[in-house]
């Protein structure tokens, strides 16, 4: 299931998606948007498409990208238990209001 969220001010507007209670990610920011304009599609053309050769999808830019989700530069955080041992949390979105 894919959520979204829409910011706008008289300059611009900036949209958030979440798919599968992930947290969410930025799929537009910039000159405003029609009132009316279909946040679902806008949320899909940003997905993108796995090409010859890859194993796996790419895995999306969210607010705190996740080691743990596969993301290939640097964390959102880079947490370590009191032993020093790396921890790769899996966020969940709970709750948007």
């Amino acid at each position: 299931m894919t959520e979204s969220w829409r910011l706008d001010d008289a300059r611009q507007t900036l949209v958030l998606t979440s798919r599968d209670a992930r947290c969410p990610q930025i799929v537009y920011w910039g000159a405003p948007l029609p009132p009316d304009e279909d946040l679902d599609a806008l949320a899909q053309m940003a997905e993108r498409d796995v090409t010859g050769g890859m194993l796996d999808e790419t895995p999306e830019l969210s607010l705190c990208p996740e080691t743990a989700r596969g993301f290939p530069g640097q964390p959102g955080l880079d947490l370590r238990d009191r032993d020093g041992a790396p921890l790769r949390p899996l966020f969940v979105l709970e709750e948007a209001v």
